[in-house]
């Protein structure tokens, strides 16, 4: 559990870079369409969140670093499926799964952890502005994976 301002954005950081691996890879497989688009604004998204928890003070904790072993675990599960015989699409499926997957664990991740450990104003301005970007990606991994 992330306790003060400089942890609860730690934990934050770590999840923009788990999304920012994902979107990274995702970009790479060149999916196009919705998928790609949807991975673009991801990208762009989550850097623009982890720059501001970074300007904030976020810090490391052993609740990162767990965070971070997780999103690493992602990353490789989603490589394995490229070697499926249909790869992309395989491919493409699992990385929605993950989005709409992640996305809802984040929120419950700020709702129940961050937000109560917060203590400064301006952090908790920032987790409910993630809050509020986690929660339309969450509704737009559902949308571009039920237009499959």
């Amino acid at each position: 559990m992330a306790k003060g301002d400089a942890a609860v954005l730690g934990v934050l950081a770590a999840l923009d870079e788990n999304e920012i691996a994902l979107a990274k890879q995702a970009i790479a497989q060149d999916l196009g369409g919705a998928t790609d688009t949807f991975a673009k604004q991801l990208l762009h998204d989550h850097e623009a969140d982890l720059e501001k928890s970074k300007a904030l003070g976020a810090t490391g904790s052993p609740r990162a670093d767990a965070m971070r072993a997780k999103g690493k675990a992602a990353v490789d599960a989603l490589a394995k499926t490229l070697t499926l015989p249909d790869g992309k699409d395989a491919y493409r499926n699992a990385f929605l799964r993950t989005m709409v997957s992640d996305h809802g664990d984040t929120i419950k991740i700020i709702d129940a952890e961050l937000l109560p450990a917060a203590e400064s104003a301006p952090v908790k301005q920032h987790l409910e502005e993630s809050r509020r970007v986690v929660s339309a990606h969450f509704e737009r991994a559902h949308a571009v994976s039920s237009s499959r």
